[in-house]
């Protein structure tokens, strides 16, 4: 993951254990809109979102549970009991 963050170069030491996740975020729905190909794209994309997620469709946290879950689960059957998980909007 490529990152312009201030704190890359505080955790640089610790890079073997960090693992990031796909947010699994619809691109189109972080962009503006230009193009009419685009904007029915976009209102494709919120009628959908709108059907399959409960709460904030605009929160790019809201479709990354799976992956998280999956990613904890898996860490803690290895033998990992202390975990820390910090998560997004990091932009």
């Amino acid at each position: 993951m490529k990152s312009n963050s201030v704190w890359i170069k505080d955790i640089n030491a610790d890079q073997e254990n960090i693992m990031y996740l796909d947010s699994n975020y619809p691109q189109v729905l972080s962009t503006y809109p230009n193009p009419l190909f685009d904007k029915l794209k976009h209102r494709y994309n919120v009628k959908k979102a709108k059907l399959l997620i409960q709460g904030n469709f605009y929160d790019k946290s809201i479709c990354w549970i799976k992956s998280l879950e999956t990613e904890v689960v898996m860490n803690y059957q290895k033998g990992y009991k202390d975990l820390v998980i910090s998560g997004p909007p990091f932009h």
